[in-house]
């Protein structure tokens, strides 16, 4: 009978280790950012989000903090769904910084403190 608790032991230790895997490269995707380009939105930060999206409201704050409340664009996807087709955003939120030929880097989650270095200051 030992045998079975050490062999289910070892199936929820190995469970719990793909877990944190995970969560910890999930964490990691919103610091890393990746390259874009949205030419049409001009230069400055935008942020996708969506009216249903819990992360959505810190990564708003964070952005705000960070920027000022006038220092982005909010482009919210029950508003303005074909903006996120147009510039193929899938997830919520979305971080993006551009220049003035719309090309940038763009961060999904909500961002820590790397990623809002990477998106710069006023």
């Amino acid at each position: 009978m030992s045998e079975i608790w050490l062999r289910l032991a070892g199936v929820v230790g190995a469970a719990a280790v793909g877990l944190a895997w995970a969560w910890a490269a999930r964490r990691r995707a919103a610091t890393r950012p990746r390259k874009v380009r949205m030419p049409g939105l001009g230069p400055g930060v935008f942020l996708f989000t969506s009216e249903t999206c819990e992360s959505c409201t810190p990564a708003r704050e964070a952005v705000a903090r960070h920027l000022g409340s006038d220092g982005f664009r909010e482009i919210v996807w029950e508003q303005e769904p074909a903006m996120f087709d147009r510039y193929a955003v899938a997830r919520v939120p979305t971080v993006v910084r551009l220049d003035a030929e719309g090309n940038g880097v763009a961060f999904e989650g909500v961002p820590d403190r790397t990623a809002l270095d990477r998106i710069g200051g006023p």
